[in-house]
């Protein structure tokens, strides 16, 4: 049993840990690390606690290993800090994998104590206001339940769990009311081109053309291009050179520090953990059962964009086809891959396979990389890369504006590479590399009554608008 006394020294080292963490982690060669968006999106919420607003002070932050959540953290805890003069007692953080590898406790446990020894008060008594940062949340099973009681017995403390995309799976509906969910995803363009090169761009209108298509949004969208010309002219590098170099290895924030080859063997150790350790979170396998997870990543990396029988699967492994379909639906919910599916009626979705792509590029070049198949010369590799980049984007925008965007493959013979569909129209969009595909875009712009339809293509130099087709350049769409 851990005693009191063992306990509240390992709160204060805690404590005096992250004013180390925070100035060490945050900087490389003296360069302190930018701030993504999603850091904004909560810095928003912590101002409005200290300002009063006690809503939103429950906050999760989901997303897969290595997409920079911890630094999130540690950015907040220096802006509280040395921004808002919030003394550095009155802010705890605590990795739970760290916590479970010294005491065998619970995350209420350590909470109670630092507030009945720090603070000499208890959750209904507290009159301060108290900072939560819990890493690795999802290590505690109690966690939803824990952080609903805080919510509910006092309004003085914000707080912030992060973890695998589990944690977002594991809210139950009491919790729910209670929760801001910020998902935390890799990095696009724009971001890279912000955290490496500190170069800022404002994708909104380019959002716009995509989900609207009309004559306005595209005049906007083309005023918008030239202003993001102008930015990438203060690269020092050609910006389709540039973004070939993200698409095939930044699309995590520990890219920017390392070389090419380590940054691929520290893509796949993160596949690696969400193996051994998120999955079995979510599952139980046998070990042979991650020996086939680990086949099935594989088989997914190195696969033309396409469906994914999970009978061809099963023959290639030797396994069951509801093994095939356990595993898939488990790499879904680690947000390592998502799917999209045929559009039609509800027998052809369950009738015809399902596409799946990872959650960024760099996860699929990386895994080629590791296996010797690694060419961005090779039109197939960039095309395959470009689609997932484009269906990825897509993605992330209808989680994160809650768009309620239904996302499909066109199941036609030639059939466009993906269609979005809205409330009032049905998009058709084509990804095309080395190629223009028009013809495609009209068969599926008629087959689908579509309003208009979308070519993102490395041949089109800027936007237009041409017989109901709207043409992107790939570099102009990767600044979504």
């Amino acid at each position: 049993m851990i005693s009191e006394e063992d306990l509240i020294n390992y709160i204060y080292a805690k404590q005096r840990e992250i004013k180390t963490l925070s100035k060490n982690k945050l900087k490389w060669k003296n360069k302190i690390f930018n701030h993504r968006i999603e850091y904004y999106r909560i810095k928003d919420h912590v101002d409005s606690f200290l300002e009063g607003d006690y809503y939103n002070r429950f906050i999760i932050m989901p997303g897969l290993r290595g997409v920079g959540k911890t630094t999130i953290i540690f950015q907040l805890y220096e802006y509280l800090t040395n921004v808002k003069a919030i003394d550095n007692s009155n802010i705890l953080y605590l990795d739970v994998n760290d916590l479970r590898s010294h005491f065998k406790t619970d995350l209420l446990m350590v909470i109670e104590s630092f507030l009945a020894n720090v603070h000499q008060t208890t959750l209904v008594d507290l009159n301060k206001k108290i900072f939560l940062f819990i890493d690795e949340a999802h290590l505690d099973e109690n966690w939803t339940n824990y952080g609903k009681l805080i919510f509910d017995k006092t309004d003085n403390i914000f707080m912030i769990f992060t973890g695998s995309s589990a944690l977002d799976l594991e809210v139950n509906a009491d919790a729910t009311r209670r929760i801001k969910k910020e998902i935390i995803f890799p990095c696009n363009f724009r971001e890279y081109l912000l955290l490496k090169h500190d170069l800022s761009i404002n994708s909104g209108d380019l959002i716009d053309l995509i989900l609207k298509g009309d004559g306005e949004s595209v005049n906007k969208a083309v005023k918008a291009e030239i202003e993001i010309r102008k930015t990438l002219n203060n690269l020092n590098n050609d910006p389709n050179i540039e973004f070939e170099k993200f698409l095939l290895s930044y699309g995590f924030p520990f890219a920017l520090i390392l070389n090419e080859r380590d940054n691929y063997k520290k893509i796949t150790d993160v596949i690696s953990r969400i193996i051994t350790t998120d999955i079995p979170s979510l599952k139980n396998f046998n070990n042979m059962t991650n020996v086939n997870i680990s086949r099935i990543i594989t088989y997914l990396a190195l696969e033309v964009p396409g469906g994914t029988s999970n009978i061809k699967l099963a023959n290639i492994l030797s396994i069951s086809p509801k093994s095939v379909n356990d595993i898939l639906n488990v790499l879904e919910k680690t947000q390592l891959v998502f799917s999209i599916k045929p559009y039609g009626t509800g027998g052809k979705i369950l009738k015809k396979a399902w596409q799946y792509f990872f959650l960024s590029p760099s996860i699929k070049a990386a895994i080629n990389f590791q296996i010797g198949r690694y060419d961005v010369n090779h039109k197939k590799c960039l095309a395959s890369l470009a689609e997932t980049l484009v269906i990825s984007s897509i993605f992330k925008l209808n989680v994160i504006s809650n768009k309620s965007l239904g996302l499909f493959y066109d199941p036609n013979k030639k059939g466009v590479d993906f269609l979005i569909k809205d409330l009032d129209n049905v998009i058709p969009i084509e990804v095309g590399v080395g190629k223009k595909t028009k013809s495609q875009l009209n068969i599926a712009m008629n087959n689908y009554d579509s309003d208009y339809g979308i070519l993102v293509s490395n041949r089109t130099s800027s936007i237009a608008l041409r017989d109901n087709i709207i043409y992107i350049p790939l570099l102009t769409y990767a600044c979504i």
